[in-house]
């Protein structure tokens, strides 16, 4: 089963989310792979727990997508599932794509699909961590998955970011691309206790586009979150008793209950 993880805005929680249900699902023996599809590699750097790492700078994944090659696949033991590192080259990626003609035969939005295609049933569950942006990147994520996890904070930008890529994902992706592709709803997170959270949860629910996708669990703001990304571990490894553990922990519960009907 492939995962996809996006939206248009950054800093709306995705990686987070990504790595803490990656580590959930390792610690449930399930076998995962996260495909770190964001030239900014926030996934990559925090799963290997080095900043200035070779694998930054290393060019497979941008071949991968560009010539058919292999994605680079590293086990990262502490956090119990696989990672298909992301690289700073993946900017050259998108610009090259934009830039070679396109066919039926070899799509430029297909070309993570078939890279994946090989792997798939090697795993439970691939998780693809999408750029914040509606770029190629982004698109051969959405192209890939069967599912799409729209990752969103509260607030009104994000709202309308949110309400934005939700229809162009259905007009422009799965209309055109990826029939196949369902949502899996839109998780929010950095919620908290004040009321304008709870109004703005109600504000989202009123757009006809989006109000039966917003899933009823949320993850707080939390400072385990942060402490845990400083140290390199998932917040789940941090602290299983915060409250954002056990958001995450709740939400995936709900996920899988979707899952078994979507």
């Amino acid at each position: 089963m492939i995962i996809a993880f996006g939206n248009q805005k950054g800093g709306t929680g995705k990686t987070t989310t990504v790595i803490t249900l990656a580590s959930l699902l390792a610690k449930q023996n399930k076998t995962v792979l996260v495909v770190d599809l964001d030239p900014q590699a926030s996934a990559t750097s925090l799963a290997l727990g080095l900043e200035e790492n070779p694998l930054l700078d290393n060019e497979t994944s941008t071949l991968a997508l560009l010539e058919g090659s292999e994605l680079p696949i590293v086990g990262i033991e502490k956090l119990g599932f696989d990672l298909a590192p992301a690289s700073s080259m993946l900017a050259r990626a998108e610009l090259e794509l934009a830039l070679q003609p396109d066919s039926l035969e070899n799509s430029r939005i297909h070309r993570l699909k078939k890279a994946l295609e090989s792997i798939k049933e090697d795993y439970d569950y691939i998780f693809i961590d999408c750029a914040g942006n509606l770029g190629l990147l982004t698109l051969n994520g959405i192209a890939a998955c069967d599912f799409l996890l729209t990752v969103a904070s509260v607030g009104k930008f994000e709202r309308t970011a949110t309400r934005f890529f939700i229809k162009y994902v259905d007009d422009m992706i799965i209309a055109n691309y990826a029939p196949g592709v369902k949502h899996l709803g839109i998780l929010l997170t950095m919620t908290d206790a004040y009321p304008i959270t709870d109004i703005m949860r109600a504000k989202m629910k009123e757009v006809p586009e989006l109000s039966d996708k917003v899933l009823y669990n949320t993850v707080p703001k939390n400072n385990a979150i942060r402490n845990a990304t400083e140290i390199n571990k998932s917040g789940l490894d941090y602290d299983i008793y915060s409250s954002s553990s056990k958001a995450y922990i709740r939400v995936w519960e709900e996920l899988a209950e979707k899952l078994k009907t979507v």
